[in-house]
């Protein structure tokens, strides 16, 4: 009988547990970035560019890590460089 109220009291505590978690523990994305410079379709004859983009706002304040693409088509199917900052 004593072993039966344990495993019953574990059950009912697993059960709590389970049901009173939170799905808010999931990561959020951060805010969209715009692109500031160069500007979409900016004919770029110099083969040094910097690019600029807006600041995007993290509610968790996780680092936030940029990914630039360079392709030769807007498709980006022959893509040049790819790199992370």
């Amino acid at each position: 009988m004593r072993k039966a109220i344990i495993i019953l009291n574990l059950c009912s505590i697993c059960f709590l547990a389970l049901s009173c978690s939170s799905k808010d523990d999931e990561n959020k994305a951060p805010s969209i970035v715009q692109l500031e410079f160069p500007t979409q379709d900016l004919l770029c004859i110099d083969h040094t560019i910097s690019f600029n983009w807006s600041d995007a706002i993290d509610l968790e304040n996780d680092v936030i890590e940029y990914t630039i693409i360079i392709a030769k088509d807007e498709a980006v199917n022959r893509c040049c460089r790819k790199q992370n900052c």
